[in-house]
């Protein structure tokens, strides 16, 4: 049974009354067994809060994080609820699925809606339930497990446009919580660095360091703030002044401009015209403009869908002439057409 003391001393996500009252519904939340919906900005620190949720909620089991959008859709099922030796056709070992390591403890499913919509059927059954069937077994399991969902999405909009099962997201969502953006709550800003300060490495904070980094917009919230930290350490001389700091927020906004803009509140069509430069300027490719954000969750899978149909378009639905537009080589076409597949982006659907 938690501590209300050791509650109110986890650190990580700040101080501020916001942080404060997130954590306080935690709290109480994390000792009820029904399922809980995180929702908010890629970066906001949602993976954080579910690990405090586990930590505090006394359940004996693992912490276990489902990876979705690296997951492939083919093989979703078979790492949720595992496979028996011969179940299909690579499966050549027993293999027990997360549901079952993660029994007596915490299930936390990372961007939810890229489950496949079968898969979501399943999941469904599971969490009314408790039980489920191992590929390849007819007999029935069973696994306590309590599940905790993240999305930086629109759930309603996803449910409406076919992408998400209205169920699902009633049965997830009985407890909810939204994490507000970085910029949202600036008080924060302060105590994550100097929680983190060991990012630094040993460097002293300057002269005007405080008025750059709390005046700054963070997009990519607390996940860019650390990311940030870390640059400063590796690159700039003690003390780390305001100057020195704002030049590494200046390459790092240019960096991420494309990102942001495509991170599902930003402008699609903005995000295809910054491609388009830097495939020209820096004569870079569709692996790092596109499936490196992917990778990185700066971009969602619809977001990566969209960009792709801006090009297919633009190449008179060419598929070939699409892929020499994004600077592919020829010898990268099983990656990419792969990568595509896998992740149910192909434009031409």
């Amino acid at each position: 049974m938690r501590k209300d003391k050791d509650w109110n001393g986890a650190k990580g996500g700040g101080t501020s009354r916001v942080i404060k009252g997130i954590r306080e519904l935690a709290a109480k939340y994390a000792l009820e067994s029904e399922p809980i919906l995180l929702s908010g900005e890629t970066g906001v620190g949602k993976n954080h809060i579910a690990a405090l949720i586990h930590r505090f909620s006394g359940r004996k089991g693992k912490f276990i994080i489902v990876d979705t959008p690296n997951i492939n859709d083919q093989l979703f099922e078979s790492k949720l609820f595992g496979h028996k030796k011969g179940a299909f056709t690579d499966a050549k070992f027993d293999k027990t699925g997360l549901v079952e390591e993660a029994a007596n403890g915490t299930l936390f499913f990372d961007e939810i809606t890229e489950i496949p919509l079968d898969i979501q059927a399943k999941l469904l059954r599971f969490i009314d339930t408790k039980t489920f069937y191992t590929l390849g077994e007819s007999s029935e399991k069973v696994s306590d497990v309590r599940i905790l969902a993240a999305t930086n999405k629109d759930l309603d909009q996803a449910v409406e446009n076919n992408e998400f099962r209205k169920d699902l997201y009633y049965r997830l969502s009985v407890l909810e919580m939204v994490v507000p953006p970085l910029h949202e709550r600036k008080e924060d800003i302060k105590s994550l660095v100097l929680e983190n300060q060991r990012l630094l490495r040993g460097k002293q904070i300057g002269k005007g360091f405080w008025d750059v980094v709390c005046n700054y917009h963070w997009p990519g919230n607390v996940r860019e703030l650390l990311n940030i930290l870390k640059r400063a350490g590796i690159m700039l001389e003690s003390p780390i002044t305001g100057e020195k700091i704002a030049t590494i927020l200046n390459s790092n906004g240019k960096k991420n401009s494309l990102e942001t803009n495509g991170n599902g509140n930003g402008d699609l069509e903005a995000a295809v015209k910054e491609i388009r430069k830097k495939l020209k300027t820096n004569h870079d490719s569709f692996w790092q403009l596109i499936w490196e954000p992917f990778i990185n969750r700066d971009f969602d899978r619809n977001t990566v869908k969209g960009i792709l149909k801006f090009f297919y378009i633009e190449s008179s639905y060419n598929f070939r002439e699409m892929i020499r537009r994004l600077n592919v080589d020829e010898s990268e076409y099983p990656k990419l057409m792969s990568f595509i597949y896998k992740y149910r982006i192909d434009p031409r659907k």
